[in-house]
This record gives C-alpha cells, sequence and structure tokens, in this order.
C-alpha cells in the first residue's frame, strides 16, 4: 500500500515535470499576440481562483507625462504577461515598457512595447522594468498580470494598485523679473518726519533771524 502511494507520487511529479517542459517548448519566446487581450494561456485547465502568490510592487501610486515608474514583479514564476491598462478604458494597453531584464522581452499589443513577457526559462524570482506613462492624462491606471508556476497551475490578470495622474507642477522661472513694490508702511517718509533723510531747518532760521536783529539794534543803540 505504501509503495503504490509513492509509484502514485512519483507519477505525479512526472506528469508536472512533463507538462512545465510542454510549456516551456510550446511557448519559448512569451506570450504569443493572440493572448493580448484575454491574457490566458494557451494551456488545457482553469485558471486559480485563489489569490496568486505572485505581487505587483510599483515605485509610485501616481503618475504624470512621460515620467518613468519602476514595476517589480515578484514570486517564482515560469512565464509571465504584463500589462498597463486605463480602468475604465477597454483592453488595449497603455505606456511603454523598456529596461527589460534577461530572458524577457517587450510584446506589441495594439502599440509598440506596451506590454511585457518571458523569453526562455525565467530562473530569478523578482523581475524589475520601467515602464514610461503616456504623454497626456487617461484616467486612472491599472497593471494586469499572469503568471505561470507549471502547464497546469496560472493566475490570469491579476490587478495591482491603481495609479492616478499627477499634473507636473510648473517651476517658477520669473523671479528675475519680479517687480517690488512698496508694502502699506514701508513708504518712505516725508521730509522732516522721524525717518526722512531731509530735515526742515525753516523754524531754526527763524529764530537765529531774530536774535541778530535784536543784537544788530542794541549795538546800534
Amino acid at each position: 500500500m505504501a509503495a503504490q502511494s509513492i509509484y502514485s507520487l512519483l507519477f505525479r511529479i512526472a506528469v508536472i515535470a512533463a507538462l512545465n517542459v510542454i510549456f516551456i517548448h510550446a511557448y519559448p519566446q512569451g506570450a504569443p499576440n493572440s493572448v493580448c487581450v484575454s491574457m490566458v494561456p494557451n494551456h488545457s485547465g482553469q485558471p486559480q481562483q485563489i489569490t496568486a502568490t505572485n505581487t505587483l510592487e510599483l515605485s509610485s501610486n501616481t503618475y504624470s507625462a512621460n515620467t518613468p515608474i519602476t514595476v517589480t514583479l515578484k514570486g517564482a514564476k515560469v512565464g509571465f504577461l504584463i500589462q498597463a491598462r486605463r480602468e475604465n478604458g477597454g483592453a488595449t494597453p497603455v505606456g511603454k515598457f523598456s529596461s527589460v531584464p534577461t530572458n524577457t522581452q517587450t510584446l506589441a499589443c495594439s502599440g509598440d512595447d506596451n506590454s511585457v513577457t518571458h523569453k526562455g526559462r525565467v530562473n530569478a524570482n523578482d523581475l524589475t522594468f520601467t515602464w514610461t506613462p503616456p504623454s497626456t492624462d487617461v484616467g486612472n491606471i491599472i497593471f494586469y498580470f499572469t503568471v505561470v508556476k507549471s502547464y497546469a497551475v496560472f493566475w490570469v490578470g491579476q490587478p495591482s494598485t491603481t495609479l492616478t495622474y499627477q499634473m507636473t507642477a510648473p517651476s517658477n522661472t520669473n523671479n528675475m523679473n519680479e517687480v517690488v513694490t512698496n508694502e502699506p508702511g514701508n513708504e518712505p517718509a516725508p521730509e522732516g518726519e522721524p525717518g526722512s533723510s531731509g530735515v526742515s531747518f525753516r523754524a531754526d532760521s527763524i529764530i537765529i533771524l531774530f536774535f541778530v536783529t535784536c543784537l544788530s539794534n542794541v549795538f546800534v543803540v
């Protein structure tokens, strides 16, 4: 009985290994264009219904025109497909991928380099890509990823967190042309008042003239 269980287990392992080999040889150059919309591998079986053990991490939760974002697919896999799509905009991918790791490549799904997939067997657990968003606001964006663990075990269209658009703040380039105006309380004081640079001598001059006149009369007498 124990021997039969061991043989059964070995048989299952052999079948799974064979299916993995079939998958690699069937699509050694990555996901074909025929699955750009569905993101479903052309395998037998159904996608897993439980949450994927893989995750997709983004370097930002907002995007700005032509400002790159780092996208990291974490966890073991033998194949994958990643796209960024508008939250309410159908199945057409947006943005472009670049700086792809070894054994991965970009894929043209109704546009150049707007998807990324494997190229041969992927050995690294974590894969990091650079994604550049559209040059205009296209609304909220969500990344979707399909990962394949084996021929019969795969997840389809797993979502990332949502990216929202953030307008780039304009830079202040007018400092050199700034016009300086007097604010209340900083106006120049009139002549003769405290804080002014001019001093009135009119009253002092009249007094001095009066004394000079008096002295003159004294000497004349």
